[in-house]
């Protein structure tokens, strides 16, 4: 029967007690004297079979990597209208200012969606209630008309 077979059946080494397991397990892979005895011949036996891979990285300090990256990319810019890109490079500077608010409010009206659209949802097919009408989910509430409907806009991340 397979170690980790084993293990699993018979063993206090169980989902419930996996993060004391990973931290002995990383304090093994920065210095194996720093856990007892017990641990050390459990996990070298264990990349003896092979069921750990020798050389492995510390798992805590890689998380903590992408904890602290995460945390430094948390600043987010709001682009200003004049950096947004449109796809009409070609409107005179007259029209560039209508473009920009156009762009601004499809972006707004995107986001309105994004935060208010399970309101318009219809999430009752035994018309139990009346739907509830969200003036911001409605491109006149953005200042967009029919003619808009046919423009190409940035939409930034979103695709589709």
């Amino acid at each position: 029967m397979p170690t980790m077979k084993k293990l699993a059946e018979t063993s206090y080494l169980n989902s419930a007690n996996a993060p004391f397991v990973e931290e002995q397990y990383a304090v093994f892979l920065n210095n194996p004297a720093d856990v007892s005895e017990d641990w050390q011949i459990l996990f070298r036996n264990m990349q003896a079979s092979g069921e750990l891979p020798a050389g492995e990285p510390d798992h805590k300090s890689i998380r903590n990597e992408f904890k602290r990256l995460a945390r430094s990319t948390r600043v987010h810019h709001r682009p200003q209208p004049h950096e947004l890109q449109t796809h009409e490079p070609q409107v005179e500077e007259a029209g560039k200012s209508c473009l920009d608010a156009r762009q601004v409010a499809v972006l707004q009206y995107i986001n309105a969606y994004r935060f208010r659209g399970h309101q318009h949802a219809d999430i009752d097919p035994l018309v139990l209630r009346d739907q509830e009408l969200v003036p911001e989910l409605h491109p006149a509430f953005h200042k967009l008309g029919d003619e808009d409907m046919e423009s190409v806009f940035n939409t930034g991340s979103l695709v589709g």
